[in-house]
């Protein structure tokens, strides 16, 4: 799963066709960052998967609003999955 969604977003990024953009992105590491807030939990994968497919299938079909419907509940769900692990750290990561 992590190889697959590190995939997905580096793909996304690169769709804008800024390479100092995708350069950034992947030398933040955001997907490790991920893996590491997540602390190997897996709840919430089958929501990312949804949450995955509904983008692409918007990207598909052209559908700008159902895109950013898309991305800003998937945005919201990472912010949840980061808030929950920073709770359970303690308040630090």
């Amino acid at each position: 799963m992590d190889a697959t969604n590190a995939a997905f977003h580096e793909y996304q990024i690169d769709l804008a066709g800024n390479a100092l953009l995708s350069r950034f992105y992947r030398e933040l590491s955001v997907n490790l960052l991920m893996q590491v807030i997540r602390g190997g939990r897996v709840e919430g994968h089958g929501n990312l998967v949804t949450e995955h497919a509904r983008i692409v299938e918007a990207f598909a079909y052209a559908d700008l609003a159902a895109a950013r419907q898309a991305i800003t509940e998937h945005i919201e769900t990472g912010r949840r999955i980061a808030l929950e692990a920073i709770e359970r750290a303690g308040g630090v990561l």
